[in-house]
């Protein structure tokens, strides 16, 4: 078991498409809206990473690190 020692960064998914671009809706309590594909609901894919596996996960998207 790990121990909550290092940072953590969670990430959200959309369960249908699995994209990252998801936000909250506003006025709706807890639901969840993807920008990709437009699902809407509350059941979304959280994964928590480690500041090791988050930037890996930045270095494969292209994302810029400064």
């Amino acid at each position: 078991m790990k121990t909550k020692k290092e940072k953590t960064f969670n990430m959200r998914k959309c369960p249908k498409c699995s994209s990252e671009d998801v936000g909250v809706v506003i006025g709706e309590n807890g639901t969840w809206e993807c920008h990709k594909c437009k699902w809407k609901g509350r059941d979304i894919k959280e994964e928590e990473l480690t500041e090791e596996e988050f930037m890996k996960h930045l270095d494969e998207k292209g994302e810029e690190i400064s």
